[in-house]
């Protein structure tokens, strides 16, 4: 089945599930969220993702929380990981919440600009909120600066950046992102069956490979699911 063949808005669909599901996550991150984590998610929440105060994507509220769930998760499951991926991954998409032209977000030049202003956002809040040195401030900075150098062909090999690398990309075959994906704008053309495949070819073996074990496990859990689910749209 083709996206134009839907009977329904389906992103406003999924609007309306994460403004549904968005407060349980929410509750759910903070409390595993150490108390200077804490003080950064109600920062930036308060600051960029609330209500009339919304900013950026209507999608990254949701997304945030998603990430820092499997940030959270992996942080204390790998001692070789530094816990600065729970603020780095918090802040990582802050810097769409500065660019007032919302359309092509996701060519190159999108994500550079949106690198480039989350890492002021990011230096900022940090600094505002307290509870972390300049050391600490300086590495999240940057790997916010840094987090989609791998869509623009840069690569890394420290382990740090590529777990916050994961956080980011587990978010993709989550239900939102699969399907806001498919009907807005990256599975044009393609039937669900299509961009599905697309994306396991990404997923096992392409640009979207992962790098730590418990992100393959995610990814696997994700797509077994979504395959489940192919079937409502034949």
């Amino acid at each position: 089945m083709q996206k134009n063949e839907l009977t329904f808005d389906a992103i406003e669909v999924l609007k309306e599930a994460v403004v549904r599901s968005q407060p349980e996550l929410f509750q759910l991150v903070r409390e595993r969220l150490d108390d200077r984590g804490q003080k950064l998610l109600d920062y930036v929440f308060e600051q960029y993702y609330l209500g009339d105060k919304m900013m950026g994507r209507w999608y990254d509220p949701y997304h945030v929380l998603y990430s820092t769930r499997f940030a959270l998760v992996l942080e204390r499951t790998d001692e070789k990981i530094s816990p600065l991926i729970v603020p780095s991954i918090i802040l990582h998409d802050i810097g769409y919440c500065a660019l007032l032209d919302k359309t092509n977000l996701n060519n190159s030049q999108g994500r550079i600009l949106h690198m480039q202003e989350g890492a002021a956002i990011a230096a900022k809040s940090l600094a505002e909120i307290g509870g972390f040195n300049p050391f600490e401030i300086g590495i999240s900075v940057e790997m916010v600066a840094t987090h989609d150098n791998w869509i623009l062909d840069i690569p890394t090999t420290d382990p740090d950046r590529l777990a916050l690398i994961d956080a980011d990309k587990i978010f993709v075959m989550s239900f939102v992102s699969f399907y806001k994906d498919w009907v807005g704008g990256e599975g044009e053309d393609l039937s669900v069956e299509e961009f599905f495949d697309s994306r396991r070819h990404s997923f096992y073996g392409g640009k979207h490979s992962l790098s730590t074990k418990l992100a393959q496990q995610w990814r696997d859990k994700q797509f077994e699911a979504r395959q489940k689910e192919k079937g409502i749209f034949r």
